[in-house]
């Protein structure tokens, strides 16, 4: 049987961690690209404060972190008229390599 390995990626994005950031977090820096990007969604405080954590303990402190929390509404009807309920937020948070010079 042939295996073939795809090419390190450039930018990845998680979307959900199944209680398992920290060892994909670790595995996504063996595997990105320099000035790669990484891109978490991320729905919890507990989530967030891992990922900062992780970022904070490489081993190279040349990474940076950018935070953006959307707030999204969905439709709903009250009668014939139609009004929006707000979902949970989700902060996405960027981390991406400083470029070397």
């Amino acid at each position: 049987m042939h295996y073939t390995t795809s090419p390190n990626p450039d930018r990845i994005f998680i979307g959900g961690s199944g209680g398992n950031l920290s060892q994909i977090l670790d595995l996504c820096a063996q595997r990105l690209t320099p000035q790669g990007v990484l891109v978490l969604a991320l729905a919890t405080l507990e989530r967030l404060t891992t990922a900062l954590i992780w970022q904070e303990q490489l081993p190279s402190k040349s990474w940076q972190h950018r935070l953006l929390q959307v707030q999204l509404s969905r439709s709903v009807p009250v009668g014939a008229l139609t009004r929006f309920t707000p979902l949970n937020p989700v902060t996405l948070l960027t981390l991406s390599q400083t470029p070397k010079e």
